[in-house]
């Protein structure tokens, strides 16, 4: 039996980006440009060690895609491939996941580099990004 998730977002993302046309392939073909994460106030706790972080994966919805396609055209794989190769947005459960670099945190804000998402984003979740090459030593 499968079970159903209900997911209430953190916050929203405040993009520059007004449309889909605007938003760059990946995030970080454009560094320089900065957004913010504006998490709800009953989320604070949750935020307690971030400070430390350089680096965050934001899951995210595709609130406004086009409904689920099963292929999308990848530039990068030569053409139309199934969508589990790609990153479109147009996904079965239209979730997105975009790892960004922290520029600063204050209070319930969360300013960042390197953002691919519209202006108004539903954030579903923040993970550290971990160096795995360092040793516990």
């Amino acid at each position: 039996m499968r079970k159903k998730h209900e997911i209430e977002p953190l916050g929203v993302i405040r993009s520059p980006y007004k449309s889909k046309e605007e938003i760059p392939r990946q995030g970080h073909f454009e560094p320089e440009v900065e957004a913010v994460a504006v998490l709800d106030e009953k989320w604070r706790e949750g935020m307690k060690g971030l400070e430390l972080c350089d680096r965050l994966v934001f899951l995210f919805l595709f609130d406004r895609s086009e409904g689920a396609k099963l292929t999308a055209n990848a530039h990068w794989l030569d053409g139309e491939k199934g969508v589990f190769a790609t990153r479109s947005p147009n996904r079965p459960n239209g979730i997105g996941m975009t790892e960004v670099e922290v520029v600063s945190i204050e209070g319930l804000e969360i300013r960042f580099r390197g953002p691919d998402m519209l202006d108004g984003t539903p954030l579903i979740d923040i993970k550290p990004v971990v160096d795995t090459s360092r040793s516990n030593d």
